[in-house]
């Protein structure tokens, strides 16, 4: 349930970005909305993880299966073994946070410096006759030639 909700927001960003019309500009909006959405809920992961728990739940009572967290143990070496009192705090902590912190990161990581390489591939799509709403400048267009 919580892997099915979080990635549903990539879902829709690997849809977008597949996509036949998308332009570099709309790719990098994109991909900073849904950053944004995923920094959201790990800002408030209490919240967000509490009804994703309770789905899970009644997913599991429907099956008849007992949700509990593993046990313990002083020295765990193949698997989390993350400090909960609760099954609830334990998946928070061991499937929601790590999921939620990774896929962020990871984001931040293939779209790195957005703001100027942006910024230079917006205004080569300007050069395009589909695309070219505005005048064209000649510093955009020596811009866009350094670059390639």
């Amino acid at each position: 349930v919580v892997c099915r909700r979080i990635l549903g927001y990539t879902k829709q960003l690997s849809i977008c970005l597949q996509g036949r019309y998308m332009d570099v500009a709309g790719a990098y909006g994109a991909v900073k909305n849904v950053k944004g959405t995923l920094q959201q809920k790990r800002t408030d992961v209490g919240a967000f993880h509490s009804g994703l728990f309770q789905k899970a739940a009644s997913l599991a009572a429907t099956l008849e299966v007992n949700v509990a967290k593993p046990r313990s143990a002083g020295r765990q070496q193949h698997r989390n073994n993350v400090p909960a009192d609760t099954p609830s705090e334990y998946y928070q902590r061991a499937l929601a946070i790590p999921m939620l912190d990774h896929l962020i990161s990871e984001l931040s990581q293939r779209f790195t410096d957005a703001g100027k390489v942006h910024k230079i591939l917006s205004s080569c799509l300007r050069l395009l006759p589909a695309a070219s709403v505005e005048t064209r400048t000649t510093s955009t267009a020596k811009k866009c030639f350094r670059m390639y």
